[in-house]
This record gives C-alpha cells, structure tokens and sequence, in this order.
C-alpha cells in the first residue's frame, strides 16, 4: 500500500511541475508565485494539524530536533524555485526525470551511510545497477 501511495505522489511532482509554471507564467512574478504555493501548502498543512488534533510542540521537543531537520523548508524552496524557472524550459519529462535520478543517486549515499537519521541499506550491486539504469534512462530522454 505505501507503494502505492509512493507512486501516486510521484505523479504530483509531474503535474506539480506545470501548474506552478502556470502560476509563474500567470502572475509574471516568480517569487510571488512561490509565496502563493507556499501559502497553499502552510493552509493545508495547518487545517490538517487540526483536523488530526495534533498537539503543538513544547520547547523541548522543538530543542531536541537536530539542525538539518529544519532545512526542509529551505530544500522546498530551492527544489520549487528551481521548478518554476527551469520545467517549462526543459520539460516536464525531463525535470522530473533529472530530479528523481538525482534524488536517487543522493538517497542510495543517504542509505548507504545511514546519514540524516536513516537506516543504513548498503550500496550494493543492485542499487547500483538501478541507478545506473535512471541515468542512461535521463540521458535517453533528454536526447530524445
């Protein structure tokens, strides 16, 4: 099931990709647009906090959450800034193809090392392989 629900939020990348182009193309303000995606997201994310009755953090659950467990929010930026000026351009096929296989090659290293609080999955042949597969896959599609 939480396949499943992987793939289906793997489709969203794809379709996020134009409707932001959309928003950006729409408002002729990048920047602004961002702001609006992120204004989306902060709604729906606190009308959800509420509707799952999840309690505020105290101080020192806040305190004993590791520095890079707040970079999420400077990540998302960066990966839709890079989003709206660069898919339309590209393709969709192609952004989400370059960010999924680089995703990949970084997620196997974060396996593999057990970096950023992750159970530690060798690197071995078969990931290996898999990932080389994404790459000659992109390549493919960005000649094609």
């Amino acid at each position: 099931m939480l396949i499943l629900v992987a793939l289906v939020a793997g489709t969203f990348n794809a379709i996020e990709a134009g409707t932001n182009t959309a928003l950006r193309k729409g408002l002729d303000a990048p920047f602004l647009a961002l702001a609006a995606i992120s204004a989306m997201t902060l709604m729906l994310s606190l009308v959800s906090a509420s509707v799952m009755h999840e309690r505020w953090p105290t101080s020192d659950t806040l305190a004993a959450i590791p520095w890079w467990g707040w970079l999420g929010g400077v990540l998302g930026f960066g990966f839709v800034t890079t989003m709206i000026y660069t898919a339309e351009s590209l393709g969709s096929a192609l952004f989400i193809g370059l960010t999924v296989t680089a995703s990949t090659l970084l997620s196997i290293a974060l396996d593999h090392f057990g970096w950023l609080g992750f159970a530690q999955h060798a690197a071995g042949p078969g990931r290996i392989i898999g990932a080389t597969l994404m790459v000659i896959g992109v390549t493919l599609i960005a000649a094609f």
